[in-house]
């Protein structure tokens, strides 16, 4: 009992650690400290500990050490699991998932790294990767939920029924969209920084303008659109369900829903400032596992949750 708890906290200690990593991540990217270790990779400018002091090498060398740890963390995660589940357990499976994904989040990596995708690189091949990059985080973390409930519950039945949900996957590939292309109009605004909003939306209809320039107006545009499609379902579910934690990851996941659209609003108002860029994505990491949570408990026996 004792190793169950101590492993669900770590398991809740592994997210918050993705969030942090997640971030450094994009403050690698929006600095403009990507090439700061140049097309090396996995050391930085080939060195263990680089013997430089310039700023931005340290900036990409921290991001690089965080998420060797990561790595490291989820190995031993998994070989805990391996020892303490029986074959058959969901929580070996989802578990199994984590480290898969942490395989391909650092294969994408290392595939930016090594092709140069980074600091002003404004190619076709940076953009596609950097919105898969996005899309692998939000499937990282929801692995990591999917094995901790898993492994609270003692059950898996609710996922089962989760995936055979036509409208989960509709909602799931909306606010996937909406990851990718909000990954998307990040890097635009990072490449292409505006001098007012009016001049930004002109040269995203402008027939000579940059393809990211042209593409980011889809961002917004998604976003309300879910805000809508989002806010309508969620309360036909809540007002449905009999399931008191169902009921309150809903709630949870509105407000979340109304802060997150809010901060992105302000974001595009302000030129998309660099601090509001990092709180954006924070509230936008919450409002995807707030979002896999309420799902998910939809289906978790009642007499599950009294345990």
């Amino acid at each position: 009992m004792r190793s169950n708890k101590l492993f669900s906290h770590l398991l809740l200690g592994l997210l918050a650690y993705s969030l942090i990593v997640f971030l450094w991540g994009a403050w690698v990217r929006i600095s403009g400290s990507g090439d700061g270790c140049g097309e090396h990779w996995p050391f930085c400018q080939g060195q263990l500990i680089p013997d430089s002091y310039i700023l931005k090498v340290w900036i990409e060398n921290f991001h690089r050490i965080s998420t060797k740890l990561y790595g490291f963390i989820v190995i031993a995660l998994l070989i805990s699991v391996y020892r303490q589940f029986p074959k058959k357990s969901p929580t070996r499976k989802w578990m199994t998932w984590v480290f898969g994904l942490t395989l391909v989040e650092g294969l994408i990596g290392a595939v930016i790294v090594l092709k140069g995708f980074v600091a002003d690189d404004d190619s076709i091949g940076r953009a596609f990767l950097i919105s898969i990059h996005l899309v692998n985080t939000f499937l990282l973390t929801s692995t990591i939920i999917f094995t901790w409930l898993s492994q609270k519950y003692k059950c898996d039945i609710f996922l089962m029924k989760f995936f055979k949900l036509s409208r989960s996957y509709i909602l799931i590939g909306f606010i996937l969209c909406i990851g990718a292309t909000g990954a998307l109009a990040a890097l635009s605004t990072t490449l292409f920084p505006s001098v007012s909003l009016f001049s930004g939306l002109t040269h995203d209809f402008s027939k000579g303008s940059h393809f990211l320039l042209k593409i980011r107006i889809l961002h917004p545009l998604l976003a309300i659109g879910f805000l809508f499609l989002a806010g309508y379902k969620t309360q036909s579910l809540i007002e449905s369900s009999q399931n008191s934690i169902h009921k309150y990851w809903g709630r949870i996941f509105q407000v979340l829903l109304l802060v997150t659209f809010f901060i992105g609003a302000i974001t595009l108002g302000l030129l998309s400032p660099l601090s509001l860029k990092l709180i954006h994505l924070f509230f936008a990491h919450l409002l995807w596992m707030s979002f896999v949570m309420f799902l998910s408990t939809r289906f978790i026996p009642e007499s599950s949750l009294k345990k």
